[in-house]
Order: C-alpha cells, then sequence, then structure tokens
C-alpha cells in the first residue's frame, strides 16, 4: 500500500472527491495569484487597480460569509461547494477576458462572493462525511494538503511568470 493509498483509504468516496478537487483548485488559485496582477499590469493599470482588486474581492467574501454559511445550513454543502466552483470557473474566465477596470473589480466580487461558498462548506462537509474519531487527522490532513496546493502553485506561477517575462 503506498501512502497516498494509506491516507485517504479510510474516507469514504465524498471526501476523497473533495480532496482531489480541493488539490485541483488550490493549486490554480496559487498560480492566478501570482499571475493575475502581471496580467492586470500588461493592460495598462498600475497598483492601485490591483490593490482595488484585492481589496473588493476579500470584502466580498467577507460580506458572503454569513449569508454563505446560512445557505449551506439549508441546501447542502455539496450543493455550495459545486455552486461555488461553477460560478468561480465563470468568474475567472470573466477576469481573465475582461480589460475594462470595471469588469476586472466587479469580477473580483463575483470571486470573492462564490469564494465563501467553499470558505464555509468545506470543514462542514468533512464532517459530515466521516466518524467523530476521524476528524482531526481529516482536518489536519485538508489543512496540510491545501497549503501544499498553494506553495506548489505560487511555486509554479512564480516559475512561469520568469519564463514569460525573460522573452
Amino acid at each position: 500500500m503506498n501512502i497516498i493509498t494509506k491516507l485517504f483509504h479510510p474516507y469514504n468516496q465524498t471526501v476523497r472527491s473533495f480532496f482531489l478537487s480541493s488539490l485541483c483548485f488550490n493549486t490554480a488559485m496559487g498560480i492566478f495569484i501570482v499571475m493575475y496582477p502581471f496580467f492586470v499590469r500588461e493592460l495598462g493599470y498600475g497598483d492601485q487597480v490591483n490593490g482595488s482588486i484585492i481589496a473588493f474581492q476579500a470584502a466580498a467574501t467577507a460580506i458572503a460569509l454569513l449569508p454563505a454559511g446560512i445557505i449551506g445550513d439549508r441546501f447542502g454543502r455539496k450543493n455550495m461547494l459545486l455552486i461555488g466552483a461553477s460560478m468561480l470557473a465563470v468568474s475567472f474566465f470573466i477576469r481573465s477576458v475582461g480589460s475594462a477596470e470595471w469588469v476586472l473589480v466587479a469580477g473580483a466580487g463575483v470571486t470573492g462572493f462564490f469564494f465563501a461558498f467553499l470558505q464555509v462548506s468545506a470543514i462542514p462537509l468533512l464532517a459530515e462525511h466521516s466518524k467523530e474519531k476521524q476528524r482531526v487527522k481529516l482536518f489536519s490532513l485538508h489543512a496540510a494538503l491545501m497549503m501544499a496546493a498553494n506553495v506548489f502553485g505560487h511555486l509554479f506561477g512564480g516559475m512561469m511568470t520568469d519564463s514569460l517575462f525573460a522573452w
């Protein structure tokens, strides 16, 4: 039995699928966070616009956390994760093809709003699909793997940026 099998074997398919999708998402977010400010700068905007985009996304997330938790209690964690992930894909597409400042800022707001859906649903979903004695290890594994995925995404995004801007 390899280490991956040992780590994830005790958990059901929902938890394993959640981990796989979270790893992919956090790696992609790590890349996006590194590359996006360069994209905004290449569009001709300065640091103030980049700061506004970051601030607007953070504010939208903060505003949406409580409603997202209430909605998640009512409609279920899986539904919240699916809606959140789908809308995040749409928002990232908008942010990637948009060039007007208001589109970039509004796209960041949509990203922040639906990112709250993922934040408030992740741990409750893991709790609902695990036994009480598994939770400490499961939550620790979740935190460690998500951090590692972010670090890998940041590293990969930095290497991509270096190689793209080298020519």
